[in-house]
């Protein structure tokens, strides 16, 4: 049985929104709105949906990047959420994250050796001197040779950044990594070099990932398990292969009908989505989607479904999936 490295439950984050209403009350942002997510140690489980349905907010929110609403958060039997300033700095030794854009989390003042090399020195875990070696070593080891580590991030390409954040991540040895968009902003032959890194990695350092994409292609090849978000909530979670075999919920039918045909030939009907998108300030009762789904019927509108599942290692949030797996 695999263990339990990481439980989320009841997860919200809401923001403030600097918009009024006419009697002057701010509508709270739910940009996360009750998730729950358990995760193996040494699992890659994926986390897809369109822009803006919270999953960014969501690996931030776990490491508390940002800090959640409510909910309760547990990595390795400790508690995340109340944890107090010298605990989350521990907890960060071993809780990584790999941001989407690799430039705008890079320092541009400091050497890529100095930005590796940091996390080591800030955790204790090295003198700078000892620190320098050890980053160089984790550089080599993400594909930045030892004549490169003194450059400043605005001379490297793209793909050799995203290694460098790569390395930054892995220099304290950590055992959860939360991947947010690792490969969008890179050209398709180097998005491949750093999944394949990725994948590498995780092997050798016995790593666990929560990878974040909107991209089911990718996802596909890099996750043992995947879950779907729209507007903050979770609407399905099924073993990769189960999933693309067979998605239950409307909204991930939508989603997989948009991923490129392998085969010029091959018979694939795209589904439209129709409606407005719902705003996360005022999002509508019952069943979240209901506005952009086909299938919606009065229940949708006026009951919220909950994610319950329908057979082993999948679940879903649909009346009418639930209904028809009956």
């Amino acid at each position: 049985m695999c263990e339990e490295i990481l439980s989320v439950k009841d997860l919200k984050t809401y923001f403030n929104s600097r918009t009024s209403t006419f009697l002057g009350k701010s509508p709270s942002i739910r940009a996360v709105d009750g998730i729950n997510l358990s995760i193996n140690a040494g699992e890659s489980f994926g986390l897809v949906g369109e822009s803006g349905c919270g999953k960014s907010t969501t690996g931030r929110s776990i490491l508390r990047l940002i800090q959640p609403t409510s909910g309760s958060i547990n990595f390795a039997g400790r508690d995340v959420m109340t944890a107090d300033k010298k605990s989350l700095r521990t907890l960060r030794r071993e809780m990584q994250m790999i941001f989407q854009d690799p430039y705008s989390s890079l320092n541009p003042r400091m050497r890529v050796l100095d930005i590796v090399a940091e996390p080591l020195i800030v955790h204790r875990l090295a003198k700078p001197s000892e620190a320098a070696t050890k980053a160089k070593k984790v550089l080599d080891h993400c594909g930045i040779p030892d004549g490169s580590v003194q450059r400043f991030p605005r001379e490297f390409s793209g793909g050799q950044r995203q290694r460098i954040v790569i390395a930054r991540a892995l220099v304290t040895r950590p055992r959860f990594i939360v991947a947010d968009e690792p490969v969008s902003a890179l050209d398709v032959s180097i998005q491949a070099q750093i999944l394949n890194l990725l994948q590498d990695l995780r092997d050798e350092y016995s790593l666990t990932y929560l990878f974040i994409s909107h991209d089911l292609a990718i996802v596909r090849t890099v996750t043992n398990r995947i879950a779907v978000m729209y507007l903050g909530k979770i609407v399905e979670q099924a073993d990769t292969s189960v999933f693309f075999s067979g998605p239950l919920h409307p909204y991930s039918r939508a989603l997989l009908s948009s991923v490129p045909r392998e085969t010029p030939d091959e018979d694939k009907k795209r589904i439209i989505l129709t409606g407005n998108i719902p705003s996360a300030a005022n999002p509508p009762k019952g069943c979240n989607f209901h506005t952009r789904c086909p299938l919606f019927t009065e229940k949708c509108k006026k009951i919220a479904p909950e994610l319950i599942p329908v057979s082993k290692g999948h679940s879903v949030a649909c009346h009418l999936a639930l209904k028809s797996s009956k």
